[in-house]
């Protein structure tokens, strides 16, 4: 790894700690989709979902759910383990709410894309 990391160039560098953090956003995004399909696919609760204020209520619940995730793992906030800001009390909360809106949206794309497989599948 040394060796590897002593042939490249700190452009390159930068490049693969950004892709390693949306890797881990993207990772984490997906178990967030997964767990809130398997809270909204109970049997007793499915009923209360069909009802469109429960489901705004349980897309505030994901975003706070986020906003923890991302408070209690600093590899998941981006602007600070990708490197583009190295104080770890400068921007702190801007980068756990802004990292927050992105895990938390990208738990949403996984529901259009898996949906859109679904379609094509069939």
């Amino acid at each position: 790894m040394e060796l590897f990391l002593a042939k490249t160039n700190p452009h390159l560098f930068a490049v693969i700690k950004i892709s390693v953090v949306i890797f881990h956003l993207i990772f984490t995004a997906l178990c967030v989709y997964l767990a809130s399909q398997a809270v909204m696919n109970f049997p007793v609760l499915r009923i209360h979902f069909a009802k469109p204020y429960v489901q705004i209520l349980f897309h505030g619940l994901i975003l706070v759910t986020s906003v923890s995730i991302v408070y209690y793992i600093p590899l998941l906030r981006f602007f600070h383990a990708s490197g583009l800001i190295y104080a770890k009390r400068v921007f702190l909360w801007p980068d756990i709410i802004l990292s927050a809106f992105a895990l938390a949206r990208m738990s949403f794309i996984w529901h259009y894309l898996f949906r859109w497989l679904e379609r094509r599948s069939s």
